[in-house]
């Protein structure tokens, strides 16, 4: 089964997030505590749109967290300190931080968009839901298959999709930077989009993943 590479932020970032984990490490900063330092940036986000309603505040410490989730990885590769736990509590602070973020959106909404609210609210669970099923939908298929262990199957990859994580935090920087110039309906029409679109994607591995199974299962 032949898989489309899909566009990914991740390798035009690389050499900032590099220089940035170069200098992590020479103030002993280790990959777990740049992983706290994310999840302290999403934070931060949060707290600025619930409090201050500043999109512009949220937008620039959304980016900052897309930049760091990409620093522990790169300072555990750097000092050759990866491990099993580094991994899964990178992915555990993943979800943590990607909660934060939607909190924030979801309060922001539910307390200052008096006409919109609801809606904004509604549709700021629905991008929670399609972002969490995205990133679930890959690491349950991959550890589904690597427990199965496939004989003679050629490699699979579930980084599908249009939103991956990197792309979902930019989509929100960027939104975050128009709504702030903009208003609360421009804002609902970039939510809504934001939606479809982890919608789509969250589909594209679901289905991707069965015919992967199915086209496995006709070939045995």
């Amino acid at each position: 089964m032949k898989m489309q590479k899909p566009f990914r932020l991740r390798p035009i970032f690389a050499p900032i997030v590099k220089i940035i984990a170069q200098g992590a490490i020479k103030l002993h900063i280790t990959a777990d505590v740049a992983t706290l330092f994310m999840v302290l940036s999403s934070l931060n986000a949060a707290l600025g749109l619930i409090f201050f309603q500043d999109f512009l505040w949220f937008g620039i410490w959304v980016f900052i967290t897309g930049l760091l989730d990409g620093v522990d990885g790169s300072i555990a590769r750097l000092t050759q300190h990866s491990s099993p736990f580094g991994g899964f509590f990178d992915s555990f602070m993943d979800r943590i931080s990607e909660s934060i973020i939607f909190c924030g959106l979801i309060l922001y909404a539910w307390i200052y968009s008096s006409d919109l609210g609801i809606i904004l609210a509604i549709l700021g669970v629905l991008g929670y839901l399609f972002s969490f099923l995205i990133s679930y939908t890959r690491a349950r298929a991959e550890l589904e298959l690597k427990n199965v262990k496939l004989a003679n199957s050629k490699p699979f990859s579930m980084n599908i999709g249009l939103l991956a994580r990197s792309e979902r935090l930019f989509y929100l920087f960027l939104m975050s930077i128009v709504v702030f110039f903009t208003s609360d309906l421009i804002y609902l029409i970039l939510l809504s989009l934001f939606v479809l679109l982890t919608g789509i994607t969250f589909l594209e591995r679901l289905l991707t993943y069965k015919r992967y199974l199915t086209s496995f299962a006709t070939q045995n």
